[in-house]
């Protein structure tokens, strides 16, 4: 076997303990902050409930906080790219509007536990903020386009918009599984809702 493919093998079985290590942290993080707070989860605590030793904690992160921030910032960089899907001309184009829509309840389905934690009582307040705030950012803009000459409505309408996008999805990822709709279904109402207030500011 030459050097340079043994090295990539090598390189490749790293990468998969890597990635199997990081999802039995994530996995483990989840489950404890759905019983506390994570201001109260050690690292002791983490690396028990998961069966690892503590050095292979330390080898991947520095603290639980850390850790934490790394999985919400992995999480807040392919909700930015969902939302930078969205389409200029979003009341003339309802294909995209609606593979947006998709993209966005997949990525959360496809992290519903992870969400979850994050969002809930004992999650982090700022990651929820950072969520709204970026969903408020992309939004704003289409409804400040239907309202050039009367800003003070489209604040308020832009309010009542962002804030049910949000409303619908953290109930959604709460639902059990078997009552849980499809990301598709909650995408079809999601754009249903939201075209009845574009279309009733046109």
């Amino acid at each position: 076997m030459l050097y340079n493919e043994h090295m990539e093998r090598n390189t490749k079985k790293t990468d998969r303990r890597v990635r199997k290590t990081e999802a039995q942290l994530k996995l483990g993080l989840v489950r404890l902050m759905q019983r506390k707070s994570i201001r109260e989860i050690t690292v002791k605590e983490l690396v028990e409930e998961v069966d690892i030793n503590r050095s292979t904690f330390y080898l991947h992160y520095t603290d639980i906080f850390q850790m934490l921030n790394a999985f919400e910032d992995e999480l807040a960089v392919e909700f930015k790219e969902c939302l930078e899907t969205i389409s200029k001309d979003y009341k003339t184009n309802s294909e995209k509007a609606h593979a947006f829509l998709l993209n966005v309840f997949i990525l959360f389905d496809e992290n519903r536990e992870l969400c979850k934690a994050l969002l809930g009582p004992n999650g982090d307040p700022a990651f929820c903020d950072k969520i709204q705030e970026m969903i408020s950012h992309s939004i704003r803009g289409h409804i400040n386009s239907a309202f050039l000459d009367n800003l003070s409505d489209a604040d308020k309408i832009h309010q009542f918009a962002m804030s049910g996008c949000f409303g619908l999805i953290k109930e959604w990822i709460y639902t059990p599984e078997e009552d849980c709709d499809t990301p598709e279904h909650m995408a079809s109402i999601a754009f249903k809702l939201l075209s009845a207030v574009f279309k009733s500011l046109s």
